[in-house]
C-alpha cells in the first residue's frame, strides 16, 4: 500500500543521507556505514564516534569494521586502501561529493612514527580540502573531538597496524 511504503521511505534516515547513500553506491570499495536516523539527546541527528581500534579494525558506532574507513559527521565508509601506497584522487572521491565539502580531513596514516609519503600529500593537496595528518590512535581521537563539537570534520583513517 502506497501509504505505509511512504511511511517506511521515511523512516530510512535523513534525506541527506539517503542522497550520499545513493550517490556512492556506485563507487568501487565504498559501503555506508551506520547511515541510520538515530536522533541524540539534543534532537539533531546523531553524530558518527570511532570508538575503538585495532592492527587492522575500527569500531565505528559498536560496528567492528575490518577495513580503512572514510568517516563522516553522521556516517562512515569502508575505505577500499590497505596501506598509503593505495590512497590516490579516486579513492577520496566521496569528500569532493559531499555537500557541504569537509573543512578539516583529518588522515591517520596508520602505526606511530609512519611518515606519510610525498605522493599521498600531493594527492591529499589536489582535493582543495584542509587536512592534518597523524597517526592514526590520535586522528580518530581527534576526529572524536572535532565532531563532539559540531565542526564540519571527516577523516580518512587507516588501520593502526599500517607500516607504509
Amino acid at each position: 500500500d502506497e501509504k505505509k511504503s511512504k511511511k517506511r521511505r521515511a523512516s530510512m534516515g535523513s534525506g541527506a543521507l539517503r542522497g550520499c547513500a545513493r550517490l556512492l553506491r556506485g563507487m568501487e570499495g565504498l559501503d555506508v556505514l551506520g547511515a541510520s536516523s538515530a536522533v541524540a539527546r539534543g534532537g539533531g541527528p546523531r553524530r558518527v564516534q570511532v570508538t575503538g581500534y585495532g592492527a587492522s579494525s575500527f569500531i565505528v558506532d559498536d560496528v567492528a569494521v575490518k577495513s580503512a574507513v572514510l568517516v563522516f559527521p553522521r556516517f562512515a565508509l569502508v575505505w577500499n586502501v590497505r596501506m598509503q601506497a593505495d590512497i590516490s584522487r579516486e579513492s577520496l572521491t566521496a569528500f569532493e561529493l559531499f555537500n557541504p565539502k569537509p573543512q578539516t580531513l583529518i588522515v591517520g596514516i596508520g602505526a606511530p612514527g609512519t611518515a606519510m609519503s610525498a605522493e599521498v600529500y600531493g594527492v591529499l593537496r589536489s582535493i582543495g580540502i584542509a587536512f592534518e595528518v597523524m597517526d592514526t590512535p590520535k586522528a580518530l581521537s581527534t576526529f572524536n573531538v572535532l565532531n563532539t563539537e559540531l565542526r564540519n570534520v571527516a577523516a580518512a583513517l587507516l588501520p593502526a597496524g599500517c607500516t607504509s
